[in-house]
């Protein structure tokens, strides 16, 4: 009876063993923080114009400063031009971005007219205007059970692809 119990032991040790490794290095993974992505418009063209609105893509360009590589799951945003609200909503697609490494996203926005009339009766053609993109960037990867990070970013953009 005695053989019969030890026999039992050491045919489930190796399957505990791999466990408690796994679990282990699973903690140390998910213990390790995670640093904010870095979030920049890179570009913005008209797409498709309706009777009432402009649909537009916005390119973001995101840096991933982690040492191990991340999924960006989710972009919530806000873009202002010239400091009148353009577009707000969410990205609809995942996106995976090594370490260290730049990643590109794009985002389908929609416009009204009048907005982007306001916008163009302040700068000249072809020229920049500032923007504001601001929202919040929900990350997830291996170990990750998903953080949110708030982001904030402005700078310049080219009107060029805005031209109807």
């Amino acid at each position: 009876m005695k053989q019969l119990s030890i026999d039992r032991f050491r045919h489930i040790l190796p399957r505990v063993v791999l466990i408690v490794l796994l679990l282990a290095s699973l903690s140390a993974c998910a213990l390790k923080p995670v640093i904010a992505p870095e979030v920049s418009l890179s570009d913005l063209q008209i797409t498709e114009l309706s009777l009432t609105h402009a649909n537009m893509l916005a390119g973001l360009k995101i840096f991933n400063p982690n040492s191990m590589a991340v999924n960006i799951q989710q972009v919530d945003y806000t873009l202002s031009l010239n400091g009148i609200r353009v577009s707000s909503g969410q990205s609809a697609k995942e996106v995976s971005i090594g370490a260290e490494e730049y990643g590109n996203l794009n985002l389908r926005m929609s416009s009204a007219y009048w907005d982007l009339l306001r916008i163009f009766n302040q700068v000249q053609t072809g020229k920049t205007a500032k923007f504001l993109l601001d929202g919040k960037v929900k990350v997830g990867g291996f170990g990750l059970l998903g953080k949110t990070f708030d982001f904030k970013k402005e700078g310049d953009v080219s009107l060029s692809g805005l031209q109807p």
